[in-house]
């Protein structure tokens, strides 16, 4: 009959072990080689292991303690039986006159009966039978767990992609509802509707998370009210300005920003520093600039103003020197 591989190699290593000792130890090194060490193993796995190796160690030691008890009783028992035959034979020394029918008598009242009590170790038919219908309950009832945890799995995934697809469809043909309608929703609703919508319950998020959120939907809303109460351009290029700059294009959140505030692209775009400007608007700068060179021009009339003779009297004036004039008269009376 043709052997199998398996056979074969069953065979050789049958006769590696017939013949060489050095077989076995590479035997036991290569199954040793197999076992992972218990830090390596999961934390269910180490709890399993370690309960396990418990169990043997508390049997052991009921083996090892029921075994010292049977020794100190047989012990006991083989004392008392020497005893007792050591005072039967000096009696039958003493009475050396009875006949030897008597003494044989005597002999056979003597004879001992030792019962060993050692422990039974066959359980009860009941309790085992009671046992076993337990052990197979525990097993029906695991397997029903499994098997109702896939279940529960299976359908919680297909009523996520459900609602997913209801969602979806409702955004597509323009249904108005609660989650899009953001005028009437608070910051706090806006996250947990946005949290919902991606299949998220806030409740098994930490509060520091679901914080964040909130705090980023309130400052988008009051980004947006500060433009719709400041209709100027010169005002609202403030806000725009504290919002955009380098890094919400560095992390690609512009147009983000921009669907959340309304401010355009082309706004966010435009301003990359942070520094805040006020320009004042000149306006009527010629009828000033005119109205100046008149003053100045009656002022330095000699009937109303003297020039001074000295050196030290001309002062530095928008890069050129000139003389100090003194007025001959209050301006009141001149004017």
């Amino acid at each position: 009959m043709v052997k199998t591989a398996a056979e074969y190699q069953k065979a050789y290593r049958e006769r590696k072990k017939a013949r060489d000792e050095t077989f076995l130890e590479k035997e036991r090194a290569r199954a040793k080689g197999y076992r992972k060490p218990i830090l390596a193993k999961t934390k269910k796995d180490q709890a399993l292991i370690r309960e396990r190796n418990k169990q043997y160690s508390q049997k052991y030691r009921d083996r090892q303690k029921t075994l010292k008890q049977t020794q100190v009783r047989s012990t006991t028992i083989t004392t008392e039986a020497e005893e007792k035959s050591e005072e039967d034979e000096h009696s039958n020394v003493v009475s050396s006159t009875s006949s030897e029918p008597v003494a044989r008598a005597k002999r056979g009242q003597s004879t001992l009966l030792v019962k060993l009590s050692f422990p039974q170790k066959r359980r009860n038919k009941r309790k085992s039978d009671a046992l076993k219908r337990v052990h197979s309950k525990i097993q029906r009832l695991n397997g029903q767990i499994s098997s109702l945890t896939r279940n529960k799995n299976k359908w919680a995934k297909r009523c996520q992609r459900i609602s997913k697809k209801i969602i979806l469809s409702a955004e597509a043909d323009g249904i108005t509802t609660a989650a899009n309608n953001e005028k009437s929703l608070t910051p706090k609703s806006k996250t947990i509707v946005e949290l919902r919508r991606d299949g998220v319950s806030p409740r098994k998020l930490p509060k520091s998370v679901v914080k964040k959120l909130v705090l980023s939907n309130a400052i988008l809303d009051e980004i947006k009210s500060s433009r719709r109460a400041n209709p100027q351009q010169l005002r609202r290029n403030i806000a725009t300005r504290v919002i955009s700059g380098k890094i919400l294009k560095k992390y690609k959140c512009v147009s983000m920003v921009s669907k959340k505030t309304g401010i355009s692209l082309t706004e966010l775009r435009r301003h990359q520093d942070k520094v805040i400007e006020f320009r004042k608007r000149s306006r009527m700068k010629a009828e000033r600039d005119q109205l100046k060179a008149h003053v100045v021009e009656f002022i330095e009339q000699d009937d109303v103003s003297v020039m001074m003779p000295g050196k030290a009297d001309a002062k530095l004036y928008e890069g050129e020197k000139r003389q100090i004039r003194i007025l001959t008269d209050y301006m009141s009376n001149i004017h």
